[in-house]
Formats: structure tokens, C-alpha cells, sequence
């Protein structure tokens, strides 16, 4: 590692480094669980359930909130998270949020927040 390397490419590699190993759980059948789902005044909140790779039998719980901006803030009970490191768990969720991962639904739906439009024609309703 350079030494000139900042603090936000190192949380950058950190978090790339998260959704590669989620990604590789997901691949290898370890599948988040949905198990709540909060609607807030401006957001939603989900809670997951997140199987350990190393610990037959331990679970960790992450939260996301979401608003119309997307994943807002990620927690994770985990402890790699407790000590401030970046765990794959909430890179997990994030991706199953997202539906880029398998995933299984105790809660028996989803509730998508709408995004907030980013360009003028998305704002006109023209995109």
C-alpha cells in the first residue's frame, strides 16, 4: 500500500472489499434474510439477518435506513463492525436490498422508496 494513500480510498477499498466478499457468500448459498421492515416518516428501514462464514450458527443483524436518496446508513451488530472495520454482512444487505443477491423474505413484501430524480428531464417525468 503507497503511503500517499488517503483515508477515503482506504474506507473505498474497504467497502469494495465488503460487497466482493457478500457477493462470494451469496454465490456459495449463504443468503441474507429480510426480517423487518419500518416505514418512517421520510424513510424505510429494513432489518437483515446475516449468517456467519466462520461461526456455524450465529447470526448478526444489520439495519439500513433508506430515503429517497438510497442507503443512507448501514449497522451491524458483528465483531468486525463494533471495532469500526467495514464487515461484509452490511454489504451483504446492501446488496440484497438492491436485488443484486439472492435473498430470502420472512416479512413477505418490499417496500421500494422512490428515488429522488437526478437529471431535469427525470424531473419533468420525461425519463
Amino acid at each position: 500500500m503507497a503511503e500517499d494513500t488517503t483515508a477515503c480510498e482506504r474506507r473505498q477499498r474497504a467497502h469494495n472489499a465488503s460487497l466482493d466478499r457478500a457477493y462470494v457468500q451469496s454465490q456459495l448459498g449463504n443468503a441474507p434474510t429480510l426480517i423487518g421492515t419500518e416505514v418512517l416518516r421520510d424513510a424505510l428501514r429494513e432489518t437483515w439477518r446475516v449468517m456467519s462464514r466462520t461461526t456455524d450458527g450465529v447470526a448478526y443483524h444489520v439495519d439500513l435506513l433508506v430515503d429517497r436518496r438510497g442507503v443512507v446508513t448501514t449497522n451491524c451488530d458483528c465483531p468486525a463492525a463494533s471495532t469500526g472495520k467495514t464487515c461484509w454482512h452490511r454489504g451483504q444487505a446492501r446488496l440484497a436490498h438492491r436485488d443484486a443477491v439472492a435473498l430470502v423474505n420472512e416479512v413477505g413484501y418490499r417496500i421500494r422508496p422512490k428515488l429522488i430524480p437526478t437529471t431535469a428531464a427525470q424531473l419533468s417525468g420525461k425519463a
